[in-house]
């Protein structure tokens, strides 16, 4: 997916019995979620009690509870504004040269 999901730091509950984590698009997921604090206790919750979103890292979610985010247009249009041609004008010329000489068009 994004850079975006495997930098997530929030994971919200997902399905019919909630049994899998989805990654929150944003961080806090909510105006209520808690902040990690470098004064809380080791073990400390950080679920959130308004939205769900439990405080975590995707390496901290087993596989087979991890919902992978659904891929949708947005996903397509940035992939493209980062995408590079494979194939130099002078490289696809040659190709063009040889289907004339050797090949069939449009077959």
């Amino acid at each position: 997916m994004t850079k975006q999901f495997l930098k997530a730091k929030q994971f919200l509950p997902w399905g019919v019995n909630k049994e899998l984590l989805m990654p929150c698009e944003k961080y806090p997921n909510c105006e209520y979620c808690p902040p990690k604090l470098s004064s809380d206790k080791p073990g400390t919750d950080y679920t959130c009690s308004n939205c769900g979103a439990i405080r975590m890292s995707l390496w901290d979610v087993p596989p087979e509870k991890l919902k992978v985010p659904d891929i949708n247009i947005s996903d397509f249009e940035k992939a493209l504004e980062h995408s590079h041609t494979s194939v130099s004008p002078e490289e696809l010329e040659r190709f063009e040269d040889w289907t004339k000489q050797f090949g069939q068009e449009g077959v």
